[in-house]
C-alpha cells in the first residue's frame, strides 16, 4: 500500500507545483497586459504634417510653452494635447449672385458702383507659434480671423479703384496689394499667407 501512495504523493505535488506556475503566470498576465495598455496610451505619434499643444496642469497658464513637433512622445496621463496640421489649406469664398453668405465682400468702388467680390486664399498655420495661436484662437482661427480679416482688408483695398479696375486693367495690382496687407496681418496672428487671389467681380444690378 506504501508503494502505491508514495507515487500518488509525488504526482499531486507536481501537478500542485504546476497549478501554482499557471497561477503565478496568469497573474503575471492580468497584472501586465493592462499595464502594456496604459503605456501604450502614454506613448504618442504625432504626423510629419502636424503639431501638438500641450495642455497640462503643472504648466503656468495650463499650457506649455514647447509644442510637440512630429515624431514619437511620451506625455503624462494629465495631459492634453490639441493637434495642429500645418499643411497648406485653401478657403474659397462663398457668396453668390443672391448677395449673401456669411463671407460675402460687398462695397463700393472708386465710382461709387456697388460690387460683390469673390475670393481665395492659401494659408497655414505658423508651427513655431502654434502655443501663440491657441491661445488666441483655439481652433476657431479661419472663422474668427481669416474670413473676417480678409473681408475688411478686400474692402479697404479695392474700394480706391473703380471697378473696372478690378475687374480687368489693375485687377493684378489690386491683389498684389491685398495680399501685402493680409500677409503682414497674418504673420502678426502666427499664420503664414501664401497666395490670395480674386475669382470674380460683379456688379450689383
Amino acid at each position: 500500500m506504501a508503494e502505491t501512495t508514495e507515487p500518488q504523493s509525488k504526482f499531486s505535488e507536481k501537478r500542485f507545483v504546476i497549478g501554482c506556475i499557471v497561477l503565478f503566470l496568469s497573474s503575471v498576465v492580468l497584472i501586465l497586459f493592462p499595464l502594456g495598455i496604459y503605456a501604450r496610451s502614454l506613448f504618442i505619434t504625432i504626423q510629419s504634417d502636424e503639431v501638438a499643444v500641450v495642455l497640462s496642469p503643472n504648466a503656468p497658464n495650463g499650457i506649455s510653452e514647447i509644442p510637440l513637433t512630429p515624431g514619437n512622445h511620451f506625455v503624462s496621463p494629465l495631459d492634453k494635447l490639441e493637434i495642429f496640421n500645418f499643411s497648406k489649406e485653401k478657403y474659397i469664398s462663398s457668396s453668390t449672385n443672391c448677395g449673401c453668405g456669411p463671407d460675402l465682400v460687398t462695397f463700393h468702388a472708386k465710382e461709387s458702383a456697388e460690387i460683390f467680390v469673390d475670393y481665395q486664399i492659401t494659408y497655414s498655420i505658423n508651427p513655431e507659434q502654434v502655443v501663440k495661436l491657441y491661445q488666441v484662437w483655439q481652433h476657431r482661427y479661419q472663422d474668427g480671423f481669416v474670413i473676417p480679416q480678409s473681408i475688411k482688408i478686400i474692402e479697404e483695398v479695392a474700394s480706391q479703384y473703380t471697378s473696372s479696375e478690378i475687374a480687368l486693367t489693375k485687377r493684378n495690382e489690386v491683389e498684389q496689394a491685398i495680399f501685402s496687407r493680409l500677409k503682414s496681418d497674418f504673420s502678426e496672428s502666427n499664420l503664414i499667407l501664401f497666395e490670395f487671389k480674386i475669382d470674380d467681380v460683379r456688379l450689383n444690378k
